[in-house]
């Protein structure tokens, strides 16, 4: 997918994970972004890296290869009027800052639009352009929590933790921020105008709650409490500790997958327990603690029952599954970095690139755009 968005340009306002995110897939996928930043400290994630304290995050070096980086200061006149200027040839716009900001600048999307009436705008935030909250700064956990995504049924006592994955910021937020730029980059091909895409985080984190969702209508109709599925009140459906400490997931959903699972470990009784509740689980747990981690790792290597270990990071980078999918690979430095898991086949992996310095093109962007318009 190396081309794929070839000829696309996009102006990056984007900070920290969501857009930036957003971008890189772009930007793997053959589309040139330019990031622009503050001169000062650009975006906020580049401050995660400190060498003078010995701090390395590198989440700043993994979403934001393959891109350009320009300094604007978007609250003086002209550098407002250069940015504008940009929009001529980088016809698309992704930016995450809370409503209302780029009208006081005077390059919202409205006012851009009527020079550029082709011009495509992606906003991610928070909570969308409208409504009570638009306003509220929030983060991954505030977004997950406010859409249901810490419910845990019926299971009364169940402490939330935190989890360890920003799937409100990447699954509601960059990938479906995504989806809407690419259809109206196919719209605009169409009809030759642009679009300016709403995409609240929060708005895209709650429709992952389908199957509560489904189950909580289901209730309402049967008159009915009952939890679904994926709830962890069902023995099928369950993260289990091990003899050493460790767990094991277990995915049985369909009846075959259960069945396969209990002739494994010698318990065909639990055949008809499937939807046994908290007996059930209690008698699979207790199998479970009878072994360690290893030893069912190899019973199930082999079975087809939905059965896997709880793995850390560290363990999947060293994994197969991570190796052979060449999930990870090395910069030109050495650094371990995330590959793009989207694919071709029969197309060879493209070249790792480094993120950009503060302003490394500068003087490419900025000189060609003073050339431009003073030849």
């Amino acid at each position: 997918m190396q081309d794929a968005l070839k000829g696309i340009k996009v102006l990056d306002l984007t900070m920290n994970l969501p857009g930036p995110f957003m971008t890189w897939i772009m930007a793997e996928m053959g589309a040139e972004v330019l990031k622009v930043e503050n001169p000062e400290i650009g975006d906020f994630a580049r401050t995660f890296n400190d060498p003078e304290q010995e701090l390395y995050f590198p989440v700043f070096d993994t979403v934001n290869r393959r891109k350009k980086s320009i300094t604007l200061d978007l609250k003086q006149q002209a550098d407002q009027d250069i940015f504008l200027g940009l929009i001529e040839d980088y016809t698309i716009v992704v930016e995450g800052f809370r409503p209302g900001v780029l009208k006081k600048l005077g390059i919202d999307y409205e006012t851009v639009v009527q020079q550029y009436p082709e011009v495509i705008y992606v906003s991610i935030s928070g909570y969308g352009q409208d409504g009570s909250y638009a306003h509220k700064g929030g983060h991954d956990l505030n977004y997950q929590a406010l859409a249901g995504c810490f419910d845990t049924g019926s299971m009364a006592g169940i402490t939330p933790s935190v989890p360890a994955v920003t799937m409100a910021d990447i699954g509601g937020g960059s990938l479906f921020a995504l989806s809407g730029l690419l259809s109206a980059i196919i719209a605009r091909t169409n009809t030759g105008k642009g679009r300016h895409i709403d995409m609240s985080i929060f708005d895209g984190i709650f429709l992952f709650n389908i199957f509560p969702f489904c189950q909580m209508k289901k209730n309402s109709v049967q008159n009915r409490d009952e939890p679904h599925i994926f709830s962890g009140n069902h023995p099928f459906y369950n993260i289990y500790e091990t003899l050493d400490n460790r767990h094991m997931s277990l995915g049985a959903l369909e009846e075959k997958f259960w069945q396969t699972f209990c002739r494994t470990i010698g318990r065909e009784d639990l055949f008809s327990m499937r939807f046994g509740g908290k007996k059930a689980i209690q008698e699979v747990a207790a199998v479970f603690k009878s072994r360690t981690q290893a030893d069912w790792i190899e019973l199930f290597r082999n079975k087809d029952a939905c059965c896997e270990p709880v793995l850390s990071i560290k363990e999947v980078m060293n994994s197969g599954l991570c190796t052979e999918r060449d999930l990870v690979r090395m910069d030109e430095t050495g650094i371990a970095v995330l590959n793009n898991p989207v694919k071709t086949v029969g197309e060879p992996p493209g070249e790792i690139h480094k993120a950009p310095a503060l302003g490394r093109h500068n003087p490419e962007i900025l000189g060609n755009l003073s050339m431009t318009k003073h030849p």
